[in-house]
């Protein structure tokens, strides 16, 4: 089995001075020797799910789980290990109740139930796993492969296409919202993105993110802000959904895994330990969604409020939002899961006056769901409304 050069040795180390306030302070470290309960190495990818952080201990062949207590920052306690048999798991990703580990050794997917710790092997893949995402809406599933590309599955695990085009030979993380996959391309040391038409056929990939030092993995937050391990910096950059960047948190070593809660706190692996040596965690507040008001019980619009989605609970295949238009113009809806991923966006023309925009239903899991709505008024005018929160259930 070849094992690939990390992103960091390809790249020009430099050092880093010590963190701003706010951004990325150290709330833990972990530490011990190869093979002991506190040892394990940051390269590989990191996912959350329910409050519990899973970190992928490749060189273990094991993935750590980490109990996350919330607030800013965040106290972490170690759980234990999944009670599953890996061979060098590299790429986690979470959707719903399951986590999907890229197995580097055995070139496979392995689809874990989160709820009983039960995993089946979900597909073969072309090559070996360097990173994995989930599309959070359709279930597909997307590997990054050592000197292949990027293969795509089915929800159910068949192949359907490889993204190759304009990638070097080592795309690393990988993070899908809405109709964008988003891949860092480590071996041209740069963010890619993919769009993915209605009829589900992919773009050639864009260059996002420019001159990255040592791209390894990707996440995303509430907000769509992209954060970007740059293992080659010793840093964190991040950017807005429009890939303009906001800043950069240096945290004095290679950064490896990356994850963000849905407080808000940024866990970095730290990825000089190679042989198993002291990895640290870092956290940080990033931006994030405000806290959501309680979600809405009922069939009608609320009426002291202006702008909701109802009904909710909603239990069919559609459910309507009704909002206020002070002029016209657009209105634009997110609609988030629990673990901030993007599963709908809607755009919608509207004239003055009140308003209702229906949407489908038919691919939303049961569950609770947040979402943004801005209103983009012709006359250059925006009002963001407050994040509200609506649940469906089946």
């Amino acid at each position: 089995m070849g094992w690939p050069d990390h992103a960091w040795a390809q790249a020009t180390a430099t050092p880093s001075p010590t963190p701003p306030a706010n951004c990325c302070q150290l709330a833990q470290t972990l530490t011990g020797q190869p093979g002991s309960g506190g040892a394990f190495n940051g390269t590989g990818s990191e996912a959350i799910y329910q409050n519990t952080l899973y970190v992928a201990d490749e060189l273990n062949n094991r993935v750590q789980e980490f109990q996350l207590s919330g607030g800013a920052p965040a106290v972490m306690s170690p759980i234990g290990i999944l009670p599953v048999t890996f061979n060098v798991p590299y790429g986690l990703a979470v959707a719903g109740h399951y986590l999907y580990v890229g197995d580097f050794g055995d070139d496979r997917i392995i689809k874990v139930d989160l709820t009983n710790n039960t995993a089946v092997t979900l597909a073969t893949t072309a090559g070996q796993i360097l990173g994995m995402g989930v599309d959070p809406n359709s279930g597909e599933v997307y590997a990054s492969l050592w000197n292949v590309g990027v293969q795509v599955f089915a929800n159910g695990g068949t192949p359907e296409t490889i993204l190759s085009n304009g990638m070097g030979g080592a795309p690393r993380g990988l993070w899908k919202s809405g109709n964008t996959l988003c891949v860092a391309d480590s071996g041209n040391a740069q963010v890619v993105a993919f769009g993915e038409g209605v009829d589900g056929v992919f773009s050639e990939p864009a260059t996002v993110v420019p001159a990255v030092n040592g791209p390894s993995q990707i996440a995303m937050d509430g907000n769509r802000n992209i954060y970007v391990a740059a293992s080659g910096s010793n840093q964190i950059d991040e950017y807005d959904s429009n890939y303009n960047k906001l800043r950069s948190c240096p945290v004095g070593f290679p950064t490896g895994g990356v994850a963000v809660d849905a407080g808000g706190n940024l866990y970095v692996g730290d990825a000089s330990g190679s042989a198993g040596e002291v990895v640290e965690i870092g956290s940080c507040l990033s931006d994030v969604l405000p806290t959501p008001t309680p979600y809405y019980q009922g069939t009608d619009p609320p009426a002291s409020e202006n702008c909701f989605i109802y009904p909710s609970p909603a239990r069919g295949d559609q459910a309507t939002l009704s909002y206020d238009m002070a002029e016209s113009g657009s209105v634009d809806l997110k609609i988030l899961n629990e673990n901030g991923e993007l599963v709908a966006e809607i755009t919608d023309w509207k004239p003055a006056g009140v308003q209702v925009t229906p949407f489908s239903l038919s691919r939303f899991a049961p569950g609770v769901y947040f979402y943004l709505v801005t209103l983009n008024y012709d006359s250059g005018r925006t009002d963001k409304i407050k994040v509200h929160k609506f649940m469906v259930v089946r």
